[in-house]
């Protein structure tokens, strides 16, 4: 399990990428020959809504705990919408 604690003062792209242990492993974990995809989600400071799912499930995968309310606010359409239903 990681243990990384991300701060709440951060972007919250950035504590997601810190959860997984920073922008090489995340990308590694993801299945990602770089860490260049993940570099260009913190500059733009979002990440696709098609990615939700990829991270979701490697985070599941390699046991890597997401704090409550953080893909809230990454993804804050796609929760809406799954409240709603």
């Amino acid at each position: 399990m990681s243990n990384f604690a991300p701060s709440q003062d951060e972007c919250p792209i950035r504590q997601v990428v810190s959860c997984f242990g920073g922008m090489k492993k995340m990308a590694l974990v993801l299945g990602h020959h770089s860490h260049t995809t993940v570099y260009g989600w913190i500059r733009a400071r979002r990440i696709p809504s098609w990615r939700e799912a990829e991270i979701l499930e490697a985070a599941r995968r390699d046991d890597i705990a997401i704090p409550p309310g953080l893909f809230d606010r990454i993804f804050p359409k796609n929760r809406k919408s799954e409240k709603a239903a």
